[in-house]
């Protein structure tokens, strides 16, 4: 009888321990949860937000699912210590726990970035469920927003405020917004497409402070300007690893795996964001979860990647991000774009395979770019595609 815990509240971890039961139903299942929540999908946190969708749609199963399984939940203490090599965990009230299995699924906790007032009430990451709690709490107190992001779920999240009816500013630090997917007279038609009364765009600065006596009421950014803010969002927070700094795991940002998911330490898998920066659809993590389970019992299945979609429509503007970016960077690239009209797409690739699109204005492609990145087609049928400057520097072909 194996006893099995995981760490993080996530799909992936549940799924793992309903495939190792279907042979071995007798074990022990724990699962640690690092912000008080029950397993859930993190990638209804916006559709929540703008409430497109219920708020009990985000818990992949009803609380008391697990009591029913006989899987111990512990949402009231976080764990304060790991040890891989004695194989035992310790939580902040002294609770030990041993483990045969362990499936690391969350990142223990987020780093706001290095700024002055960062541990004000009203900064979050917006990485976990108790921060989106939090923030509905006190949305209907809240006036304006304010997001420091480079990136497409930056955008999103301000997106999502504005919906709210909430002031919401989003800061880049770079000249134009998106530039690993448009260029610089792209990106800055794009953002005047972007602003209204409920969303504004500040370009090439960041947050130098934040303002307030215990609770943030304003920004003060690196060009001296203040901007009034209830709530600071920073979708980029590092993760913080510290928990397992002693470890023998490789952790580099993320911790390292191959393709079954695997650590190479006996019986410890990483699953989720534990291992991986992409925001996986419930079906995903649920195969992650099956994959890690069925290598544990000696079978290789090595997880494919999803085609996921990130879709974020404007009055004018119609951005969708599909499949993923290159895990080391995207060097190798391919667009098409028309500054005039303000449409095109860019395709991302990685060991010569396309595994990510960027269509601007350009819905009607994306069944064509879904069947690239399915490798159900080539580039070869998309002639209007040329190497992108970076492509060229590096000699690099498809």
């Amino acid at each position: 009888m194996k006893k099995i815990i995981v760490l993080g509240s996530s799909i992936a971890g549940l799924a793992a321990i309903e495939e190792i039961r279907k042979s071995e139903p007798q074990s022990e299942a724990t699962i640690l949860s690092m912000d008080g929540s029950y397993p859930h999908d993190r990638t209804l946190f916006i559709p929540v937000l703008t409430k497109e969708l219920d708020y009990k749609k985000i818990l992949y199963k009803p609380n008391d699912f697990y009591g029913k399984q006989g899987i111990q939940v512990v949402t009231d203490s976080k764990v304060s210590r790991v040890n891989l090599r004695k194989k035992k965990i310790t939580t902040e009230d002294k609770r030990p726990f041993d483990y045969d299995v362990l499936i690391i699924a969350d990142v223990p906790n987020w780093k706001l970035p290095e700024i002055k007032g960062n541990n004000k009430t009203g900064a979050y990451s917006f990485k976990t469920l108790k921060e989106l709690d939090q923030a509905l709490d006190v949305l209907p107190l809240i006036e304006t927003v304010v997001v420091q992001s480079d990136t497409l779920e930056g955008l999103r999240t301000a997106a999502a405020f504005a919906r709210r009816g909430k002031e919401a500013v989003w800061i880049v630090s770079t000249p134009t917004i998106l530039p690993e997917f448009l260029e610089a007279e792209q990106g800055r038609k794009a953002a005047e497409v972007l602003q209204s009364d409920k969303l504004r765009v500040i370009c090439a600065n960041r947050i130098a402070e934040m303002l307030g006596e215990g609770e943030v009421k304003a920004v003060r950014l690196k060009t001296g300007k203040v901007i009034a803010a209830q709530m600071v969002i920073f979708p980029e927070a590092q993760e913080d690893w510290r928990l397992l700094a002693d470890s023998p795991l490789t952790v580099t940002g993320k911790v390292a795996v191959n393709e079954q998911l695997y650590t190479g330490l006996e019986g410890v898998f990483a699953v989720d964001r534990a291992a991986s920066s992409e925001n996986l659809d419930r079906a995903s993590l649920e195969e992650q979860g099956r994959v890690a389970a069925r290598a544990l019992k000696g079978e290789t299945a090595a997880f494919r990647w999803p085609i996921a979609q990130q879709l974020l429509t404007f009055p004018g503007l119609d951005i969708n991000f599909l499949g993923r970016l290159p895990a080391a960077g995207h060097p190798q690239s391919y667009a098409a774009f028309d500054t005039a009209s303000l449409t095109g797409k860019k395709v991302f690739l990685e060991d010569g395979q396309a595994v990510g699109a960027f269509l601007l204005n350009a819905a009607a492609d994306t069944g064509r770019v879904t069947r690239l990145l399915q490798g159900t087609t080539t580039l070869d049928d998309f002639p209007e595609l040329t190497a992108t400057a970076s492509a060229i520097v590096t000699g690099e072909k498809p």
